[in-house]
């Protein structure tokens, strides 16, 4: 019983860090896509 209460704040830490890194990862991603669906729209535009 102790080693599984002791498992689950580890765990939900864990999951915590995933979630956190995988949003900053997607984020990352839409930023520099919404950057570069931008410079080529101008770029078009330009033309």
């Amino acid at each position: 019983m102790n080693t599984s209460k002791r498992n689950t704040p580890s765990f939900k830490s864990y999951n915590l860090i995933s979630y956190t890194l995988t949003m900053i990862g997607v984020s990352l991603l839409l930023c520099w896509g919404i950057e570069f669906l931008t410079k080529e729209v101008f770029r078009l535009a330009l033309i």
